[in-house]
């Protein structure tokens, strides 16, 4: 073999190198990005679904609803103004210490009572007829990738639980 021909194929070599590169790295930003949007995507899916299911069931019906969730979502809490908290009737309140942020925005007087707590920032929507029965908030965990609720109509408003 001749010097020429070892530098050409270190040539194409290295060309080719450098085109497999290029596409395993853009492959792998453009999956991650689609990640990206189809989690946002069941985020505005699981809103949309709420949203639905609360305001439209009907007086004395009792639906226990499961609901797709992304992957960084850790729990659904709920706020309902107006209950008393009471540590006689309800037992199993969560403490507001352990939420700071559905805390912090509560004190806020904040018009949203929905707060899906994420890795990241929470994201917040406002659903008007929920209710939760006698605890001020109350938070759902995550289970297999799903929030499962009990959703009951009771004329204005709809008890979640």
């Amino acid at each position: 073999m001749r010097k020429a021909q070892v530098s050409q194929n270190m040539v194409i070599f290295a060309l080719a190198l450098a085109i497999v590169a290029f596409i395993i790295i853009f492959g792998y930003r453009s999956t991650k990005i689609l990640n990206q949007k189809g989690e946002q995507t069941k985020l505005i899916l699981l809103e949309k679904e709420l949203k639905s299911d609360v305001e439209t069931i009907d007086y004395g019906s009792v639906k226990i609803q499961s609901y797709d969730v992304p992957a960084d979502v850790k729990k659904i809490c709920f706020y309902s103004e107006g209950n008393d908290n009471n540590p006689l009737t309800c037992t199993d309140c969560p403490k507001s210490s352990d939420y700071p942020i559905v805390a912090d925005a509560v004190a806020d007087n904040t018009s949203y009572n929905v707060f899906i707590l994420r890795e990241e920032l929470p994201y917040t929507m406002e659903l008007d007829k929920v209710a939760i029965g006698c605890c001020e908030f109350y938070c759902f965990d995550k289970k297999d990738g799903k929030i499962e609720l009990k959703i009951e109509g009771k004329g204005k408003k709809t008890l979640v639980s």
